[in-house]
């Protein structure tokens, strides 16, 4: 897995922790691979942004196949993410109420799992261009959540709104927007 670590980190205070899971596409040997998909895995840990928010960034790496599927099956290692996390939870002085998910595809898929197994874990996510199961995401009703799914992506978009549909029957308020690309 890749960590980074505030530069000025003290243990006697606490730092929120940002986990971003990469695509399917970068699942195997290469732990750095992780490190190169968008900015994911990179932005939080960019001088800019560390100077407004100091935080600790964790990127893992899975040797593959993909943890997650679109059939809503999921691998053992999601639960060694979720151990991983809670190692780093107990080594650091890492906020338990500020840790965020967030992730593209393979990380959006793994994110909802991970909350719906874990509903109390992350204070925040930010998912994109994924969807899950939208009969069991209804405990996600009071998370902080963004979704972001291209129209053009019919599996996705068709699932996920349904998913948001059933979010917002449960009680999520839920905000809506399109933006042009």
């Amino acid at each position: 897995y890749n960590l980074f670590i505030p530069k000025n980190y003290d243990p006697k205070q606490s730092y929120p922790l940002v986990q971003f899971i990469v695509d399917a596409w970068g699942v195997g040997p290469d732990c750095e691979i992780t490190l190169a998909q968008g900015y994911g895995g990179t932005v939080w840990a960019l001088p800019e942004e560390q100077a407004k928010r100091e935080c600790f960034v964790l990127s893992p790496q899975f040797p593959g196949p993909s943890i997650v599927e679109d059939d809503f099956s999921v691998s053992e290692e999601l639960e060694t993410a979720k151990s991983l996390l809670d190692n780093l939870v107990s080594r650091y002085s890492i906020d338990k109420n500020r840790i965020y998910h967030t992730g593209q595809s393979m990380g959006f898929l793994s994110g909802c799992e991970l909350n719906i197994r874990y509903p109390d874990f992350f204070a925040g996510n930010l998912l994109v261009s994924g969807f899950w199961n939208p009969d069991t995401m209804t405990v996600m009703k009071d998370k902080n959540v963004w979704f972001f799914v291209s129209e053009g992506d019919f599996n996705a978009n068709k699932t996920i709104n349904r998913a948001i549909d059933n979010l917002e029957k449960a009680g999520a308020r839920i905000g809506r927007y399109r933006w042009d690309g």
